[in-house]
Formats: C-alpha cells, sequence, structure tokens
C-alpha cells in the first residue's frame, strides 16, 4: 500500500523523494514520509525529470537529470562555463560532481521507518570524502525514462544529448543521444565525453580558447563550482548511439530530432494471453520521444546490442513518454501528445501481437 513519488513542492527549491500511503483505494496526502531531497534550479531549465524503478534486490532507483541549461554560450556543446553568476550553466557544478545527485542515477534501500540504508555495488562506498553514498551512475545528462530487468539487474536508460549538428574541433563531437546499459556502478561521461567516449575539449568561455581533449581514462573536475573530487572515475561508453541525421550502423531508428528513452524488457508469463512471440523474450524496448517510433533491440551476453528492429513500424506514435508491459503481456504506451503541453489528444494505447 506504499507509493514512492519524486515531486517539485512549492515550499523551496528542492526535488523530494517522499513516500505515501494508499487508503481504500486513495493517496492519503498526511501520510506523507520524506526520504530524501536534492537541490533543483528553478531560475533557468532544463533537464530536471526523474524515473522510480525497483531493483532486482529490492533496492529503489531514481534518475535526475543535470538540471544545467543547455543554451548560453555552449553553441549545443559542453555546457562547462565555469564564469561566475554562470552556475546553471555549467554542468560540471552537478552531473560531474560527486557531491550532489543531480545529474545521476542513485540508488538506495528503503527501510519501513522511511529512513534508508545504502546497498553494496554503489559507486563511492559510505564515508568516501567528497561523495554521496546513493550515486550508482554519474555522469548522465537527461536519463528520463530508466528500466530496470528484474531477470537479470541490468539497468537500462536512455539519455538526451545536446544539440550540435557537427562535430568542432574546437569544442567536441556532435550531439548524439544514447542508450545504455549497466550492471555495475560507473561513470557514464557527461559533460566530458559522448556516445562512445568521443570527448569534448577544455573552453575557456572568457577567453573563447580552446584546449586539450578531456581523457575518458582520467576525468578531473578542477571547475571553481566543483565540491566534489577532482579525480573521477573512468568514462563508460555508451551501449548505442546515434545523430540527428541517419545512424550508418543502425538506419533503423530513423533521422530528426532526438529525445531517446529506454526499457522495459520483454520477459511476459507463458501463459499470458496477449503474450508477445517467443523471440521477443529478453529483448528490450527503446523509444524516442521525439521521432514518435518504438524499438525492439537484442543484446549478447556482454551486453552489446546484436540486432535492432521497429515495433510496429507502420505507427507512429504520439511522443511517447512512458512504456510498461502489462500482466496480460501487452505493451501499454503512453503517448504525451502532438504538442509540448495541452495536448487534446494524449492517450495510453497497448501495443500487442495480433491474435
Amino acid at each position: 500500500g506504499w507509493v514512492y513519488v519524486i515531486y517539485s513542492p512549492k515550499a523551496e527549491a528542492m526535488q523530494y523523494l517522499s513516500r505515501f500511503t494508499v487508503r481504500d483505494g486513495r493517496l492519503d496526502p498526511s501520510s506523507e514520509r520524506l526520504i530524501l531531497k536534492y537541490e533543483e534550479n528553478r531560475t533557468d531549465c532544463c533537464h530536471h525529470g526523474a524515473t522510480l524503478a525497483w531493483g532486482k534486490d529490492g533496492c529503489l532507483l531514481w534518475s535526475a537529470g543535470d538540471n544545467t541549461h543547455p543554451g548560453g554560450d555552449s553553441q549545443g556543446y559542453s555546457p562547462a562555463d565555469a564564469r561566475p553568476g554562470r552556475e546553471t550553466f555549467n554542468a560540471l557544478l552537478r552531473p560531474a560532481n560527486t557531491l550532489s545527485l543531480v545529474g545521476k542515477i542513485n540508488r538506495i534501500r528503503v527501510k519501513p521507518d522511511a529512513t534508508y540504508e545504502i546497498p553494496e555495488g554503489n559507486l563511492f562506498p559510505p564515508g568516501t570524502p567528497r561523495t554521496r553514498p546513493e550515486i550508482f551512475v554519474m555522469g548522465v545528462r537527461n536519463p528520463f525514462r530508466l528500466a530496470v530487468d528484474r531477470a537479470t539487474g541490468r539497468l537500462f536508460w536512455g539519455d538526451v544529448g545536446p544539440d550540435a549538428l557537427v562535430a568542432d574541433a574546437g569544442r567536441g563531437p556532435a550531439g548524439f543521444d544514447e542508450f545504455n546499459v549497466t550492471r555495475s556502478a560507473g561513470n557514464f561521461g557527461w559533460p566530458y565525453f559522448s556516445a562512445d567516449n568521443r570527448a569534448y575539449v577544455a573552453f575557456d568561455f572568457a577567453t573563447r580558447k580552446s584546449g586539450a581533449a578531456f581523457d575518458p581514462a582520467r576525468p578531473r573536475n578542477t571547475s571553481p563550482n566543483n565540491t566534489g573530487l577532482h579525480d573521477l572515475p573512468p568514462a563508460r561508453p555508451a551501449m548505442l548511439w546515434y545523430p540527428p541525421g541517419f545512424s550508418t550502423r543502425w538506419p533503423v531508428l530513423g533521422s530528426g530530432a532526438r529525445s531517446a528513452m529506454a526499457g522495459p524488457v520483454c520477459r511476459p508469463e507463458p501463459t499470458a494471453p496477449r503474450r508477445w512471440p517467443a523471440r521477443y523474450d529478453g529483448a528490450v524496448v527503446l523509444w524516442d520521444w521525439e521521432r514518435g517510433r518504438l524499438w525492439a533491440a537484442w543484446l549478447d551476453a556482454a551486453d552489446q546490442v546484436e540486432r535492432i528492429e521497429a515495433i510496429a513500424a507502420q505507427d507512429r506514435f504520439l511522443r511517447p513518454i512512458a512504456a510498461r508491459f502489462a500482466p496480460d503481456g501487452a505493451l501499454l504506451v503512453l503517448e504525451w501528445g502532438s504538442n509540448w503541453a495541452d495536448n487534446r489528444d494524449a492517450a495510453l494505447v497497448r501495443v500487442a501481437p495480433a491474435p
């Protein structure tokens, strides 16, 4: 009867992770137990959506976008503007900061009294100076949707990338969206690296001078805004990445605006009445909010993508925002709708194989 919620309270510029009790089919607001809270920038946009998911071992995971403005002088590359007064334009303040839960995927085990403990295997053991032990994955930009494969414990998420259309020798790679998977804690590189660890370049926003490319084996956060460790864990490459144009490796992903999201994994009960064909068992569902497309991806034993195929290729979904497999085996897809807001065509649709 407990429901876990992340929300933005009116009282303060924080994100709350709370537990509520459902009584007689209704969520009781007076039952709130605040588990933890973390900072939220509300003066500038963007990227602070979250997903909650249960891990295989009963741990609670949640994502938090980098809460960093992607505009200003970053021009679609790494927003690491360290000038005074530009903190909301500096991703080194949060996703690359080991003392912030923002720009992370965090993991805790909640106790019955709504306190929590740190499970083994997070990125930084409890007591490590200048770190938060709740961090499981760091270096993510906008992990708006995630899912846990309860059979294997693998964590999947999509990471919405920056907007640069072309690589620049003085700034870094073009923007890529990513699909990621991990079985263990790690650093996935943002805002130093993208895609298969393509490195951004150290850039002085005051002088407009470029320095050296960052090293994925030894990333360092020496920003004056950083309160955490200077030496960060090595960066890991994405499972799959794709540009605004067609991907030469995965043309099935199409082209255009990007907004990557990932999960769930297809693992239906054998007797589920709307069970997908057995060949989908173990495939992960990937989708793109902007492109309105869904795909199934099959991974090998090393979690490398073997093949991808479109789901309901004849249909275009209206900005799919969430997806879950129902107990009857069908895939439920929540469509945001045609517009950014005030949609009259938002819908919950069911995707199932023909009888």
